[in-house]
């Protein structure tokens, strides 16, 4: 199954299991590189599933270490956000977000894992503090 038809299937039905987790990773691992279409695509699917995302921990796992290690275990600015990174992550977010616990896991482990954040994301983590 392509990374496209575990996306349609996902949307179409509103939920993720570990097989598709699984083979999302296997997509993104294949290569060792994470990219930003790559983590597009993890936001697209993670919007599809809305609240449904607490019903496959794996998902939410998933989701977090792969979007953290493209912003913040980067070879560029590893432990750091950039304006770069900040604002692009910033508009994918306004762009797909639905704050669900994935996405506020992310968002805190973001803050924890960091020494600076800046960019449009800076601005959009507030909402999602406890």
């Amino acid at each position: 199954m392509t990374a496209e038809e575990i996306l349609e299937k996902i949307m179409k039905d509103g939920v993720v299991d570990k097989k598709e987790v699984d083979a999302l990773e296997r997509m993104v691992n294949a290569d060792w590189v994470v990219d930003r279409h790559e983590v597009e695509l993890l936001f697209r699917v993670n919007k599809a599933l809305g609240d449904n995302d607490d019903q496959c921990p794996e998902w939410t796992r998933f989701f977090v270490a792969t979007v953290t290690r493209l912003i913040v275990a980067d070879m560029e600015t590893p432990g750091t956000i950039d304006v770069d990174e900040g604002d692009w992550l910033g508009e994918v977010f306004e762009a797909h977000t639905v704050g669900n616990d994935t996405e506020k896991q992310l968002i805190y482990d973001i803050q924890n894992t960091t020494t600076s954040v800046s960019g449009k994301i800076s601005k959009l983590m507030k909402p999602f503090e406890s």
